[in-house]
């Protein structure tokens, strides 16, 4: 695990729209970086939530 958190990032994510927002958010504050995390941690519950009750 060698290289910048946006190396890492570039090897793993293949959409470049996610890249972009990645590199865009590592910008923001420390507490704008906690809503956007709050945010995509409330939307993937909601999203395997969905997935069990379809279940």
């Amino acid at each position: 695990m060698n290289g910048t958190t946006s190396d890492l990032a570039a090897e793993n994510i293949q959409d470049k729209t996610l890249i972009n927002q990645f590199n865009r958010i590592t910008e923001l504050s420390a507490e704008n970086k906690t809503v956007v995390s709050k945010l995509i941690d409330a939307f993937l519950f909601q999203q395997e939530m969905k997935q069990k009750l379809a279940q």
